[in-house]
């Protein structure tokens, strides 16, 4: 059932709204857009894991939604190109404006957001014109910057996955699957 999940993505419009409308006198304009970047790329990430699982699905990503009762009531499934263009434009928000990097290891970063947005433009590249040769300078972007392979050890691959390593440089985005995780390091 994908209900739950596309409520989960309402729930990140809610959160993104939130974010667009607080005081400036409360968050500064450069956190506001790092906590957007970081708020878009998860819904980015949902609506990507969502498409993939599901194909194109209906979701409320416009804040003005949110108070319509006729869009929450009658759900209306998106085109292909539409449900990509929302999650093109979510990865590209977080690639330009999430932190460079994150105190606290598995909060969702610009290199993140970038490697979530080739991954999108190689897989809807086929009917979006330019997408592929997108993912190739978001490629770039990683490779000339501080992402490299993980290359210590006779076996760096084998290597790479032992707790002595964790956190490596290989590593882009690390999320904790423990259900008991309260997000605190």
């Amino acid at each position: 059932n994908n209900y739950p999940k596309t409520r989960e993505i309402t729930r990140f419009t809610s959160v993104i709204q939130t974010l667009e409308t607080v005081s400036s006198s409360i968050l500064s304009d450069k956190r506001r857009a790092e906590l957007l970047g970081e708020a878009r790329t998860c819904r980015g990430l949902h609506m990507y894991n969502l498409l993939h699982v599901y194909g194109p699905v209906p979701v409320i990503v416009n804040t003005s939604d949110l108070t319509n009762s006729a869009a929450l009531n009658n759900p209306v499934r998106p085109t292909l190109e539409q449900m990509a263009k929302w999650i093109y434009d979510d990865l590209s928000y977080g690639a330009k404006n999430a932190p460079e990097t994150q105190s606290v290891k598995g909060r969702f970063t610009r290199d993140f957001a970038r490697v979530m947005l080739m991954r999108h433009c190689l897989n809807e590249g086929y009917h979006q014109e330019g997408w592929y040769q997108i993912a190739l300078d978001m490629y770039e972007e990683l490779n000339t910057g501080k992402y490299r392979l993980f290359t210590t050890g006779n076996n760096p691959y084998k290597e790479m996955f032992r707790e002595v390593n964790d956190f490596n440089c290989e590593i882009i985005g690390a999320i904790s699957c423990d259900p008991s995780s309260t997000g605190n390091p």
